[in-house]
């Protein structure tokens, strides 16, 4: 532990510094960016990877596939199946990297989007992290409003929720705050709330779904708040707004 501490300060401390122009870096935070989605290591040949400097082994940075980044998932759109591994298959960082390390990449990938990259350092949270700050959460849910990708936002939700990332009902609401924005996706913050009750075992509040039910309170969407009501009644409190 006193180990990977050590090595997320120092990829930290690395960020932190300023343009290291006498070893030819402009951005320590692009650096590491860059050190983070680099692919190619994993395909060199060692004989390369000498020429080149490089000290890791190409063998030592492949990844065996994860049942952690392999999710199932049900939405209003049906049961869908995602297999993160796909965008994790290999890494020079074995290790979580801590969430202020995160926060740079997810910064970075904000102003620079591409979708791989997003998925990679997704992939990489789910594997290595036992917990997210509400910080990068709520930064991932940006992303995913910025980009309009709300199908992405509710997929790494649920792979956080199944591996207990997410394990407060605070988080929880932060996903939920923000799908309310996608009106036909809205309605897969039931499934979430099912969801995070089943992996963390804790009872399903009223809670969980307070933000979305505000939202069909809000815009007289009874057509679609009596079902869930209906569907959760026995087992939520009153509901009072």
């Amino acid at each position: 532990m006193n180990d990977l501490i050590l090595c997320q300060n120092a990829i930290y401390d690395f960020i932190k510094k300023e343009p290291l122009l006498h070893l030819g870096v402009q951005s320590a935070q692009q650096t590491i960016y860059k050190m983070f989605h680099q692919p190619e290591i994993a395909r060199m040949t060692q004989e390369e990877a000498d020429q080149l400097g490089i000290r890791v082994k190409p063998s030592e940075v492949e990844l065996q596939p994860d049942p952690k980044l392999e999710t199932s998932i049900d939405t209003n759109y049906g049961k869908m199946s995602k297999d993160y591994n796909k965008y994790l298959k290999a890494t020079v960082f074995p290790f979580s990297i801590g969430d202020l390390n995160y926060r740079s990449l997810l910064l970075y990938v904000q102003k620079n989007y591409k979708r791989l990259h997003f998925k990679r350092i997704i992939s990489h949270i789910a594997r290595y992290s036992t917990d997210i700050s509400k910080e990068n959460l709520a930064l991932i849910a940006d992303i995913c409003y910025e980009q309009r990708i709300g199908l992405s936002l509710v997929e790494v939700a649920h792979l956080f929720i199944q591996n207990r990332i997410i394990h407060t009902e605070d988080q929880l609401k932060i996903v939920v705050e923000r799908l309310k924005y996608f009106k036909d996706l809205a309605d897969n913050s039931e499934y979430l709330a099912r969801a995070f009750s089943e992996y963390n075992n804790a009872p399903f509040t009223i809670n969980l779904l307070l933000p979305h039910l505000k939202m069909l309170v809000e815009y007289k969407k009874d057509d679609r708040f009596m079902p869930i009501f209906d569907r959760v009644k026995a087992i939520l409190p009153i509901l009072i707004f």
